[in-house]
């Protein structure tokens, strides 16, 4: 694979061009908006606790 690179210019562009593609995406944070917040807690909040899990699925 290294030679692969070394030897084809548009394969070695590729490869660092994916390089550079996946750092951007490792830096990507995703953050639930306050609503989506809000209706978990509230589903949450309304949730029997007495209520038996349901394992046959």
């Amino acid at each position: 694979m290294i030679e692969a690179l070394a030897l084809d210019d548009d394969l070695m562009n590729f490869y660092l061009d994916s390089l550079e593609l996946r750092q951007q995406m490792d830096r990507i944070v995703r953050v639930p908006s306050d609503q989506a917040i809000q209706r978990i807690l509230g589903f949450s909040y309304h949730y029997p606790f007495n209520q038996p899990a349901n394992l046959s699925v």
